[in-house]
């Protein structure tokens, strides 16, 4: 193909509103596919009434208007609203390749069927837990790492704890799930009819990963676990692949190093319980007065009621201190001043990026031995794996590290994002040849 090949991302999030890390992903993506021949669109949703577009950093975005929706509609699990102005403006485009990075309402199911009857080649890259496990953690009643196997059973029970219904009505839905289904449609109040429709969504998710692997000419994950869960779902191994993530943050030579006193641990990331700053709060609480460290929190806005109680559960503890959150182009000079990173995740991460970027900055990673941290971190090497939820556990390893610093030596330099664009533009080429 002598022109360049055209391709359209569609994501459930953009920027400039949106800066999560799936948006960081498509971001660099785009940015290194260009060199190697391919043009780039974005289109995204918004709550907005009506379309937009404008670019971003060189490349244009079109933004369609998804409406909220009716609990029928989301039952039914049907198009959302004005879903005809993403179909129109994605028919008038010249596009050779419509690749998908998210599984929501907004931006899930039916767009990537719609794209597939245009004749687009399609492409499907999963970023998260949420594609295959409706807990959106891959955790397992919340307490150990699933397998992802979408069983509804299994499943109806497990997610039905975390939505909080009763235990005694959960296990009867997980051996009856017809019944349940049936009362669903009688119940009288919405919120019962939702609660006893656990299992035939549960069952509806099953059915949307076998048609998204239908609909996908390619599946892409972005971690072993999740390229694991996926398989385990029925996703052909001839349609999917492993692309691991990259970053763009250029490794730092070694001599670059600086040492604090006291041991400097940080944190980057969401204030969200599934992050489980809590976790490392309560173990810098544990640390014994003699311990020479301190803990430094950058948290960037999510769940308000958690950082308050964080904040309050952190006050009078001189060694814990709370900054603001870091932008984009601050990471790397925020986790240079680090002499370790904390990620104490109680879910599972595909990746998360912040250890690239960790290793990218030379800065060694105490990380939860669960999903995509477990990848990437080999304990007692280049960081230590510890596990979730357990404080006293990470205040030990905290006083170890504060007395013998030079315990952790090896960094590995970290996948780029250039090295990403390239096996995807390779998915592109086995696609269009």
């Amino acid at each position: 193909m002598s022109r360049p090949l055209r391709v359209v991302h569609a994501l459930g999030w953009y920027f400039p509103e949106s800066s999560g890390g799936t948006e960081v992903y498509v971001e660099g993506l785009i940015r290194h596919l260009q060199p190697l021949g391919v043009t780039s669109t974005v289109v995204a949703p918004e709550s907005a009434p009506s379309t937009e577009d404008y670019e971003w950093r060189g490349v244009g975005v079109h933004r369609y208007p998804v409406a909220d929706a009716p609990r029928r509609d989301i039952v039914e699990g049907r198009p959302h609203r004005d879903f005809a102005a993403f179909a129109n403006w994605l028919s008038q485009r010249e596009v050779d390749i419509y690749h998908q990075h998210t599984w929501t309402r907004g931006c899930g199911q039916a767009h990537l069927s719609y794209a597939r009857s245009l004749g687009l080649k399609t492409v499907v890259t999963v970023h998260i837990p949420s594609v295959v496990c409706l807990r959106g953690t891959m955790m397992l009643h919340g307490a150990q790492a699933c397998d992802g196997k979408v069983e509804v059973g299994r499943c109806t029970e497990c997610w039905g704890q975390d939505r909080g219904i009763p235990e005694t009505v959960r296990r009867w839905q997980s051996r009856h799930h017809t019944a349940s289904t049936i009362a669903s449609r009688l119940a009288p109040l919405p919120r019962l009819q939702t609660m006893l429709a656990t299992p035939a969504l549960v069952e509806r998710r099953q059915r949307d990963i076998v048609r998204m692997a239908a609909e996908a000419d390619h599946v892409v994950a972005v971690c072993q676990w999740l390229y694991d869960a996926l398989a385990a779902n029925g996703v052909p191994s001839e349609k999917l692949s492993l692309v691991a993530q990259g970053t763009d943050i250029s490794s730092a030579p070694a001599s670059t190093r600086v040492t604090h006193k006291p041991l400097r641990v940080g944190f980057i990331g969401r204030w969200d319980r599934v992050k489980g700053i809590d976790t490392l709060i309560d173990a810098f609480r544990l640390l014994d007065a003699s311990v020479d460290a301190e803990l430094v929190i950058h948290g960037l806005p999510a769940d308000a009621d958690y950082e308050r109680e964080l904040r309050c559960r952190a006050a009078g503890t001189p060694r814990i201190r709370i900054e603001a959150a870091v932008r984009r182009e601050q990471i790397p000079s925020t986790l240079a001043g680090f002499d370790v990173l904390a990620v104490p995740s109680r879910w599972l991460e595909t990746g998360p990026l912040v250890v690239l970027e960790a290793f990218a900055t030379g800065t060694r990673v105490l990380g939860s031995a669960l999903g995509g941290i477990a990848e990437l971190v080999v304990s007692d090497r280049h960081g230590r794996l510890l596990p979730p939820n357990d404080p006293l556990a990470w205040s030990l390893a905290i006083a170890d590290l504060a007395t013998q610093r030079n315990q952790l030596t090896a960094i590995p330099s970290p996948r780029s994002v250039a090295d990403v664009a390239r096996e995807t533009r390779a998915v592109y080429d086995a696609l269009t040849h």
